[in-house]
């Protein structure tokens, strides 16, 4: 998805790129700690996918916290715009309903992504590695268009 309906608005510029690295980041992060609890997990040579699942539990639960935190520098970062350029407020605010649902949007490929490879992990280890890249490239190559 490409968005070429982004505002001109100066201060909207300036959060455009907080937007992409706030979804980047959040992808990035996923990924390197799903590779590292598969990486793990198949390391073990164990077939019992209950500390793995547990692991995936617990990544989900700090990525959710992540997620806040990011969303939370996003608004902060807004307010700053909308206090230094009060005529900016309109498109400040659009800019942020348009980022919340695109954030949104990784978040759920993010979860559903996570739910699949716990669902189904025994029945596709083998093509795990494969399908965490593409999965993850697919994601960060998408919020990298965001505003384009």
């Amino acid at each position: 998805l490409y968005l070429n309906t982004s505002s001109n608005d100066p201060a909207v510029k300036r959060l455009e790129p907080l937007a992409r690295e706030a979804g980047e980041g959040q992808a990035d992060q996923s990924e390197q700690e799903l590779t590292k609890a598969t990486e793990t997990f198949q390391n073990s040579g164990s077939t019992d996918t209950n500390s793995y699942k547990n692991k995936l539990e617990e990544l989900r639960n700090r990525d959710l916290k992540s997620a806040a935190e990011r969303i939370d520098k996003m608004y902060d970062a807004a307010i700053v715009e909308i206090d230094k350029f009060p005529g900016s407020a309109d498109a400040v605010v659009g800019f942020m309903d348009l980022f919340g649902g695109l954030f949104n949007s990784v978040l759920d490929k993010i979860g559903a992504f996570f739910t699949e490879i716990g669902q189904k992990i025994l029945s596709w280890l083998k093509n795990v590695w494969e399908k965490i890249t593409n999965t993850f490239n697919s994601v960060v190559n998408w919020v990298s268009g965001w505003f384009s």
